[in-house]
């Protein structure tokens, strides 16, 4: 029983770092577009596809 329990806290470890890294990835997009840099200079500068630059920059749009 206890490498099952074991197998669920490590998966739930993994699940909450993925999230963190992304909200960490998110928030390093949403400052560069803050400070003026285009979609295409967030995406070329961070190696990061101008697609999710675009998905964040959306979300920018409809917090404001």
């Amino acid at each position: 029983m206890g490498n099952v329990s074991e197998y669920f806290i490590s998966r739930g470890m993994e699940k909450g770092m993925e999230k963190g890294m992304e909200k960490g990835r998110s928030d390093i997009i949403e400052s560069a577009l803050k400070n003026g840099n285009t979609l295409e200079q967030v995406s070329a500068f961070l190696n990061i596809p101008l697609e999710e630059v675009r998905k964040v920059e959306e979300k920018m749009m409809q917090k404001a």
